[in-house]
């Protein structure tokens, strides 16, 4: 075997953890923990691009990682609960609450 087939690019993992991260937005979503996508309070491509971010922030920080879908579940979600997640509203000051 190639040793490429072994060991993928890293875009392709990055791809790979972006697409799992979508996939957790969206049940994230379907429960009613973060904004849908065709909410008032969501900008589509910015939600694209930080999953994007996310999932190269993922891949560095968890290279070594011995079970990938437990790690990525649990990075994504607490990641997009913060910055997606419903009844987190600012104050005046610009604090949440």
């Amino acid at each position: 075997m190639k040793p490429e087939i072994l060991y993928p690019r890293r875009d392709v993992k990055i791809g790979e953890s972006a697409a799992e991260i979508m996939l957790l937005y969206m049940e994230l979503s379907s429960k009613g923990e973060v904004y849908s996508i065709i909410d008032d309070e969501i900008n589509s491509c910015e939600l694209l691009n930080t999953i994007a971010e996310m999932a190269i922030e993922f891949e560095i920080t968890y290279a070594n990682t011995d079970d990938w879908l437990y790690d990525i579940n649990q990075f994504a979600t607490k990641r997009l609960k913060e910055i997606y997640g419903k009844g987190k509203k600012e104050n005046d000051d610009g604090k949440n609450t």
